[in-house]
């Protein structure tokens, strides 16, 4: 049995990372209007922004939990772990903008959706960093 309350970020890096994500989801709003939108008609700006960055955290989670609980058991390299990272909060990024009508959170093409996936992963690995 793995014990995966060691393999966890603190409640600072975890506030540090919404906070990461918020504005990583705001400015690639603000720079890409085309590509990335937030809110829509039932859903308010900020209230989607908030519910983009409580999902991406969500998927940043389930990411951080997989790639440690695969390192444990298999893999020691970090790279392939990044890579790994990368992958689910890529594929989190483009469920939350698949369901853009319930989430309000909407992305024009599967490439914005590896990016801002590199972004996010990016994001974990400086707040891990940040010990």
């Amino acid at each position: 049995m793995i014990n995966l309350k060691k393999y966890s970020l603190s409640s600072r890096q975890y506030f540090l990372l919404a906070v990461a994500d918020l504005f990583i989801i705001f400015f690639g709003q603000i720079l890409y209007p085309n590509q990335i939108v937030v809110g829509n008609d039932s859903t308010r700006f900020y209230f989607g922004l908030l519910i983009a960055a409580a999902l991406f955290l969500m998927f940043q989670y389930l990411s951080l939990l997989i790639t440690k609980t695969t390192q444990v058991r298999k893999y020691k390299s970090e790279a392939l772990n990044l890579l790994l990272m990368a992958g689910v909060n890529t594929a989190g990024v483009w469920l939350t903008g698949r369901f853009s009508s319930m989430t309000g959170f909407g992305i024009s093409s599967y490439l914005i959706a590896v990016i801002l996936g590199i972004f996010l992963t990016t994001a974990v690995y400086l707040v891990k960093r940040s010990n």
